[in-house]
């Protein structure tokens, strides 16, 4: 007989651990699945903007993220020869900024979804859904059926969950840009600044991280694709260039690990339907550089709980997500 939840979700991630620990906090059972192990890293620019810093204090992570990876408080934001001195991002916005890599940063969101009570099974992956009179009623993997009334989809843009219940694509643009990102170690940087901007056709992200490092991202157009492939680390140098602010705090720093590079075009897809519902990049994925991702996943796992806790309290209970 197949396993019962209230709420299965599909990815342990950003968007996906968050939401169910608030479902667990609010007396839900909740089951997460993810086919990876974790800790585990992700492609991602992994910057945390201030409202979801706030959301991590929520979660009960944000102290002991904190003592890994530095607050961010001060930014420098450049557009072509302007400057904008942020010096204390806490006054204006209420939290610092926070820039964790997410094989740390998620692996705390899934220890706090299952320290809620959430029943989390990594290296789980999801085979098909489980259907019953026209709705969604649960997940099958290769250890069998999960049934729940609502299964959510947080498992990223290769949304499994997406894909099986065919949700369509719209709004969707070409990638622009290569997002080209490196890390390093000891660099002159400040352990507590970020960097931001455009300076002609160049973009810039960059900011301590955890583990002592300083990431360190470089954004060029798609039309140099064969230029940046060619020779990665090369181009990740051209590119510093142009901000020399910023490329004179890596001057005495070591790169570690290779130069990575990821291209993706931005998209809205369907998100709900009968008994089904996408959270996260499953359901928006948007350019990576403003490092908005992390922070609108974690929006999204606040204004979705409640709308799933109240739902669920009535029958036929996902009719109304």
């Amino acid at each position: 007989m197949a396993e019962q939840f209230d709420v299965i979700i599909v990815g342990a991630r950003c968007a996906g651990s968050p939401l169910a620990t608030f479902l667990a906090r609010a007396g839900l059972s909740v089951c997460v699945l993810d086919r990876a192990r974790f800790p585990s890293d992700t492609a991602s620019t992994h910057g945390v903007q201030p409202s979801g810093v706030k959301i991590l204090d929520r979660l009960g992570v944000l102290e002991s993220l904190s003592k890994v990876s530095p607050p961010i408080t001060r930014a420098t934001i450049a557009f072509d020869e302007a400057r904008i001195e942020i010096d204390d991002v806490r006054e204006l916005a209420g939290a610092p900024l926070l820039g964790a890599r997410r094989v740390t940063l998620d692996a705390a969101l899934v220890e706090a979804a299952a320290a809620a009570g959430a029943e989390v099974r990594t290296q789980t992956a999801v085979t098909g859904l489980v259907e019953d009179r026209g709705r969604v009623a649960g997940v099958k993997t290769k250890l069998g059926e999960l049934r729940a009334p609502l299964v959510v989809g947080a498992d990223g843009v290769q949304s499994a969950v997406a894909r099986l219940v065919g949700a369509a694509k719209y709004h969707e643009t070409p990638a622009g840009r290569l997002f080209t990102w490196a890390y390093f170690e000891g660099p002159s940087a400040d352990d507590d600044h970020m960097w931001l901007g455009f300076i002609g056709d160049h973009g810039f992200l960059a900011f301590p991280t955890d583990a002592d490092l300083f990431m360190a991202a470089v954004v060029p157009s798609i039309e140099r694709k064969d230029e940046v492939l060619a020779d990665r680390e090369a181009a990740h140098a051209a590119e510093l260039a142009h901000w020399p602010a910023l490329e004179a705090r890596l001057v005495r720093a070591k790169r570690v690990g290779p130069v990575r590079v990821m291209s993706r075009g931005g998209f809205f897809r369907e998100s709900a339907g009968p008994g089904w519902v996408l959270i996260g990049d499953a359901g928006h994925f948007k350019d990576p550089t403003p490092g908005q991702g992390i922070s609108d996943a974690l929006r999204q796992a606040v204004e979705l709980a409640p709308a799933v806790e109240k739902a669920l309290g009535g029958a036929p209970a996902a009719d109304r997500v």
